[in-house]
């Protein structure tokens, strides 16, 4: 059996240790990559001046971020659907919308259909139409 040098042994302890050592220290904590957010329910359907809650979750690679600051919300078109920060959409006028949750650079969206438009009030009994007037009526004479 052949024995083993001092310099065999120092070149296996340097090659041991540069391999379980770091020259740029230990590895920093990150935050988890978001991959997505997700709009619950995805789509709705509403009259004009109803209203839906929607709710985002936003999802990294290990899971659902709850402690995180709230998603943005916007609307491609507010005169269709409006939306709040916290995700209540009023439907507006008949059409269909995109509305979008935001968080970081992560985007998710629902589409709302207003089925109808928000009705206006009916005339007062005793007081005439505008239309009928082709003026606005004075509500100090109705």
């Amino acid at each position: 059996m052949r024995a083993v040098t001092p310099l065999q042994v120092a070149i296996a302890a340097a090659t041991l240790l540069a391999a379980c050592t770091s020259t740029t220290g230990p590895r920093p904590v990150t935050d988890p990559e978001i991959l997505v957010v997700t709009v619950a329910p995805s789509s709705a359907t509403i009259d004009g001046g109803a209203f839906i809650k929607l709710n985002a979750t936003v999802m990294s690679e290990e899971g659902p971020v709850t402690s995180r600051a709230p998603v943005s919300w916007s609307s491609a078109d507010p005169t269709i659907a409006a939306v709040g920060s916290d995700g209540l959409v009023e439907g507006r006028r008949a059409g269909e919308v995109r509305i979008i949750a935001t968080w970081q650079n992560a985007r998710g969206s629902a589409f709302v259909k207003v089925a109808r438009a928000l009705k206006p009030p009916p005339d007062e009994p005793g007081c005439p139409a505008a239309s009928m007037t082709n003026s606005i009526p004075d509500p100090l004479e109705c």
